[in-house]
């Protein structure tokens, strides 16, 4: 699943409406505002692959916690966003920091002028948001 990277506040995905797929095996999605995984998606015994990138989950996976069949989790990028766009989303500064990508010049090492537009964060410096992250351990 892919969403829209050009909005500021990314299409919502209600991941409940996956509940009842007891035998998915993996799970893709790219630039969703889902919340959180609802504890049903511990019913999902199968479950071997989640891919969650952009998908501003807003807390810790519990309802994968202990999972047998799970061998790979990722979910980063949950709350990267420039700046500016931050500020008019959460209506507050932020304490952001460079990006991994951005620090080691992955996404062009040469200074350009932000347009202000969300999907800056595809080819500009991007910014990862404290306020926004979280650590677990499964």
């Amino acid at each position: 699943l892919a969403g829209k990277q050009d909005v500021e506040r990314w299409l919502p995905l209600d991941l409940s409406i996956f509940c009842g797929l007891r035998d998915l095996r993996r799970f893709s999605a790219y630039v969703f505002d889902v919340g959180r995984i609802p504890e049903c998606w511990g019913e999902m015994e199968l479950l071997e692959s989640f891919y969650c990138t952009n998908c501003m989950m807003t807390a810790p996976p519990t309802a994968l916690r202990g999972s047998l069949a799970l061998r790979s989790f990722v979910a980063f990028r949950q709350s990267e966003m420039t700046p500016c766009v931050y500020k008019r989303v959460f209506h507050e500064n932020p304490k952001c920091r460079l990006s991994w990508e951005s620090k080691a010049l992955l996404k062009g090492n040469d200074a350009r002028v932000s347009t202000e537009r969300p999907e800056d964060s595809e080819t500009l410096p991007s910014f990862l948001c404290p306020a926004g992250a979280y650590a677990f351990d499964f």
